[in-house]
């Protein structure tokens, strides 16, 4: 392999790589922007685990999506390092 084909190896690894994080940030935003979690469970969280919620005016829990969205970006982030293993 020479060294030309070697950086253009590279480039278009690179360019896959970079393409499939965005694809994963937008699907992450979207879905942490729709997603909603039921009650149920935000209850639970909050009456065993201690975690604290706002309450809006019908009494109803509610979450800040960030968490969400950094969770959904994470778990599927962490497979291009499995892919960059391959790559390699």
């Amino acid at each position: 392999m020479t060294k030309a084909q070697a950086f253009k190896d590279c480039l278009w690894a690179f360019l896959f790589v970079a393409g499939a994080m965005t694809v994963v940030i937008i699907v992450g935003f979207i879905m942490a922007s729709i997603g909603t979690l039921e009650q149920k469970w935000l209850i639970n969280l909050r009456d065993i685990c201690g975690e604290e919620y706002d309450v809006d005016e019908n009494g109803i829990l509610e979450v800040n999506s960030s968490g969400m969205y950094i969770g959904t970006v994470s778990k599927f982030a962490s497979v291009f390092g499995l892919f960059g293993l391959y790559v390699g």
